[in-house]
């Protein structure tokens, strides 16, 4: 084998490694923020989803935590991963809201912030998935 070969075979490999470090740190981060949402009727849960390269529209049908790992199969390196929710009121259980809504409710409901404590551990979701990979 020419050293030409060998690096190829190397350039394959590590190509591999990243694609399945990527995707594995998208799947616990996924699981991680469906995991920690609050749960009423189960609506949200199920509205979460996961796109590549565009968002999603408001309403579309989520994958829920079932389909997180198919969802993620099929991404690619040079893909932008969109976590969301599309039930309408995701943004007031994140954010929170103040305020009277468009039927006249009042309301003075906190944040729960669960998707942006997911966020700030991406880092340890990287390094779990260089863990499983074999990596590190």
């Amino acid at each position: 084998m020419s050293f030409a070969d060998q690096v190829g075979g190397f350039h394959k490999d590590v190509m591999k490694l990243i694609l399945a470090v990527f995707q594995t740190s998208v799947q616990f981060m996924a699981e991680d923020i469906v995991k920690t949402s609050p749960v009423d009727t189960g609506f949200l849960r199920n509205s979460f989803n996961i796109t590549l390269n565009s968002l999603p529209n408001l309403g579309d049908n989520g994958v829920g935590i079932a389909g997180i790992s198919g969802a993620v199969a099929g991404i690619k390196i040079s893909d932008t991963v969109y976590l969301s929710f599309t039930a309408s009121y995701a943004m007031r259980l994140e954010y929170g809201f103040e305020g009277k809504d468009s039927k006249g409710r009042l309301y003075n409901q906190s944040g729960r912030f669960w998707v942006r404590g997911a966020a700030q551990n991406w880092n340890s979701y990287v390094e779990q998935a260089f863990r499983k990979a074999g990596a590190v």
